[in-house]
């Protein structure tokens, strides 16, 4: 699912969203709307830069590269523990992404 006009996860961190939104509708007012939807950690201005924003940037692949490595080698995930694991990867990568843009000095968006 993309993350553009997707009112449950934060077009940033991919965490839930807080039901705020940055974007802009077309001329045709469903067909070209493209809405951001945002937590509030994130905010609107980082939602508005995430926005424009076409593939994943150096930043959230250096995120993902450190949740793999948290992760660990070769796993094997019980069906009972894959949506602990997935909501594990998907806080690890919020805080990652956070983290990394904070020692960066801002986003490179």
């Amino acid at each position: 699912m993309s993350r553009i006009n997707n009112s449950q996860s934060c077009i940033v961190c991919a965490r839930r969203a807080d039901g705020l939104a940055v974007g802009f509708q077309g001329r045709r007012r469903h067909k070209d709307q493209k809405l951001g939807w945002y937590c509030t950690e994130c905010g609107p201005s980082s939602a508005r830069s995430a926005l424009s924003m076409k593939n994943m940037d150096d930043v959230e692949q250096r995120a993902c590269l450190k949740v793999a490595e948290e992760a660990g080698g070769d796993l094997v995930i019980p069906a009972a523990e894959l949506p602990a694991f997935i909501a594990w990867c998907v806080k690890e990568f919020a805080e990652n992404m956070r983290r990394d843009i904070e020692e960066e000095g801002g986003a490179p968006f």
